[in-house]
């Protein structure tokens, strides 16, 4: 299997094999003016999206998404290819490039019907379901940081204990935070830290991830400490002076061992 990025001319193909499983499949249930809708968004957006394409002896699968907000807008895979893991891989192999470009997770709203499929690959349901143009529909997310949960990671000390935050006024740092040393070495990135479990102003601290707290409006933090022995609650508490201001979801080690 030979998945790869599609240059403009191939990305012709991808919008053909959109349009031939989605006739096959009966519009997918869409409403005539849904099934119009869907083909308009296709002609209209579907060359300026990015796509990638899995190829055995011709392309069998595609995935297009919205290269500024990592959102998957169409996931195909020619019917009898099925059960192959096809869209499996395509996943995997977009969730590497939005991470290595920054981004902390994938967004789709996809049918309820499959929606087995994405709860397999570790997709969290975001909000209720809803019904548009005759179809049943769940946005979901797949956090991108979570494979990084139980493992070593070195945080290069920015903000210390006991200083004043430069962007909320009047709260302090209740713990050391920074970044990620390794993924800003290796990747460019300045992925957000905070430190468990160290009680003084350091330059840098080595321990495990905890935690990685995601943020609605985007972006994210991981909780580094040099053991797993924590209340989550505590946790909470001590990096709330910065948190506190945003609607979060925290994925913990313990939940992923």
């Amino acid at each position: 299997m030979n998945i790869r990025l599609l240059d403009t001319d191939e990305k012709h193909d991808a919008l053909n094999l959109v349009k031939e499983v989605f006739f096959q499949e009966n519009n997918l249930g869409y409403t005539p003016e849904g099934a119009r809708s869907f083909l308009k968004l296709l002609d209209e957006a579907g060359l300026k999206m990015m796509w990638l394409g899995a190829y055995e002896k011709a392309l069998e699968g595609v995935i297009g998404w919205d290269p500024d907000t990592m959102h998957i807008l169409w996931l195909f895979v020619r019917e009898e290819n099925r059960r192959k893991r096809i869209g499996t891989f395509l996943v995997q192999e977009l969730s590497k490039i939005a991470f290595t470009e920054g981004y902390d997770r994938l967004t789709l709203s996809g049918r309820c019907e499959v929606r087995e499929f994405y709860d397999f690959l570790g997709f969290l349901p975001e909000g209720e379901e809803y019904i548009r143009d005759g179809v049943r529909l769940q946005r979901m997310e797949l956090m991108l940081a979570d494979r990084f949960l139980g493992t070593q990671a070195t945080v290069c000390i920015e903000h210390t204990i006991g200083e004043l935050h430069g962007v909320f006024a009047d709260e302090q740092y209740l713990c050391n935070t920074g970044y990620i040393e390794e993924l800003a070495a290796h990747s460019g990135l300045f992925q957000d830290a905070y430190v468990i479990g160290q009680t003084e102003p350091a330059e840098s601290f080595t321990g495990t991830v905890i935690g990685i707290v995601y943020r609605r409006e985007g972006g994210s933090a991981w909780i580094v400490a040099d053991g797993t022995d924590y209340d989550h609650a505590w946790i909470i508490d001590q990096i709330a002076f910065q948190e506190q201001y945003y609607e979060t979801r925290i994925v913990w080690y313990e939940q992923r061992a």
